[in-house]
């Protein structure tokens, strides 16, 4: 679903969202990148704006081989090679965004101008996001 602006309702709500992904080269490597932008209805100059750029430190991958996902080895099943999957496309992630930066500084009604977080993985631990692919 990359690109396609998609409707959700939340909190009574309306909001339209999109998923791109990106590639760039850095250093010879290439870095894959998510980005995530949610619009409230009506408000489309104040959109909410996540970043997700795969880092050489960081225990998150981005967008490869499914764009729109991220994953990570579960520190508890390592061994077992278990996988933490978090699909940036499924509504509940959106919901659960929408939700935790609306108390968070983003206020749509009010701004004008967008609301950019540009370190979206090292947020991924402290926002409750549903975990899977579906």
């Amino acid at each position: 679903m990359s690109g396609k602006l998609r409707l959700i309702v939340i909190d009574n709500k309306h909001y339209l969202h999109k998923v791109e992904h990106h590639k760039e080269t850095e250093f010879g490597r290439t870095i894959c990148t998510e980005k995530v932008t949610i619009y409230q209805e009506g408000f489309k100059k104040s959109p909410l704006r996540i970043i997700f750029k795969e880092g050489y430190r960081l225990k998150w991958r981005v967008g490869h081989p499914d764009k729109g996902v991220l994953w990570s080895v579960d520190d508890k099943a390592l061994s077992s090679r278990k996988t933490v999957q978090i699909n940036l496309n499924r509504p509940a992630v959106i919901a659960a965004f929408v939700r935790h930066f609306t108390g968070h500084g983003w206020s749509p009604e009010e701004q004008n101008s967008p609301y950019l977080v540009k370190e979206g993985l090292k947020l991924i631990e402290m926002i409750d996001l549903p975990k899977g692919i579906n």
